[in-house]
């Protein structure tokens, strides 16, 4: 798999720690500043992993795709419901979480396939 991909992906995540930085010390929704520092930090170790591809990595995602398509998804659905309107936000975050772990799958699969 081409590394630049990774590279672009590794964007996203530090757009989604930078909103996580801002909301420790502003309060730019309603979770507490405690949550914010949390995935401020799980996003420090996503660039890593997603930069890196250590092995362990893509046992790892799936923990944080799962709850990111709980919290999401759930945010998508009551913005809907509530405004009528599309949670924008959220509905990036479903798109990319899963498309990125595909991929790391993808990428330790044709490492695998290479050491055999």
């Amino acid at each position: 798999m081409n590394n630049r991909v990774f590279v672009y992906f590794s964007f996203g995540i530090v757009a989604f720690g930078i909103y996580h930085l801002i909301g420790i010390f502003y309060k730019i929704d309603m979770s507490p500043a405690w949550r914010h520092g949390f995935f401020f930090a799980l996003s420090i170790f996503g660039i890593y992993g997603v930069l890196k591809r250590p092995r362990y990595f893509v046992f790892l995602f799936p923990i944080i795709v799962g709850q990111q398509l709980y919290s999401h998804g759930t945010d998508f659905i009551n913005y809907w419901t509530l405004n009528h309107r599309i949670d924008w936000l959220s509905l990036f975050v479903l798109v990319f979480m899963p498309t990125l772990y595909a991929l790391l799958v993808m990428d330790l699969n044709k490492k695998t396939d290479k050491n055999q």
